[in-house]
């Protein structure tokens, strides 16, 4: 699946809290969470 991502190195849990605390705050941009049919969070993506 990191093919798909922009780092093709292992994300640390830092890391990834990072660029979510960047993702939240950033008022220019819409994000979706997608989910499973039982609620787990499978992902993220966004439009354009």
């Amino acid at each position: 699946m990191r093919r798909a991502i922009y780092r093709h190195h292992e994300i640390s849990l830092d890391e990834h809290r990072a660029w979510f605390k960047r993702l939240k705050q950033d008022p220019s941009r819409r994000w979706y969470l997608f989910r499973d049919v039982v609620g787990t969070t499978q992902g993220v993506g966004h439009l354009f």
